[in-house]
């Protein structure tokens, strides 16, 4: 029964540590998606895309 034991808390380890890792990988990910979706945002900001403070000026007076 001692051996049953043993290799049940082997197991358990075993989950534990691949659970740990799968945790940091989906961390690793997540700020993999926040940098891209930041470069995307400064990319979008820096085009042509969005209008000019003038034309802000033009569009809504008084600004």
């Amino acid at each position: 029964m001692r051996d049953w034991v043993t290799a049940l808390l082997d197991e358990i380890r075993m989950v534990d540590t691949q659970q740990r890792r799968i945790a940091e990988e989906i961390q690793d990910l997540k700020r993999i998606l926040q940098k891209m979706e930041d470069e995307e945002v400064s990319k979008k900001i820096k085009s042509d895309d969005l209008p000019r403070m003038n034309e802000i000026d033009t569009l809504v007076p008084g600004i």
